[in-house]
């Protein structure tokens, strides 16, 4: 595909918007896991 700055690139959108939710979920799951903040949330809800 050529646009009109003459570069012969595409940017698959999707696939860095895989990555990205994989890393949030990633993060997310670490975080709230009892290596992460669970502990201290559930001090907190007593």
């Amino acid at each position: 595909m050529t646009d009109d700055s003459g570069f012969n690139n595409k940017v698959d959108g999707l696939s860095g918007a895989t990555i990205t939710g994989n890393g949030v979920t990633n993060l997310l799951q670490f975080w709230l896991s009892d290596l992460g903040f669970q502990p201290f949330l559930n001090q907190q809800k007593k």
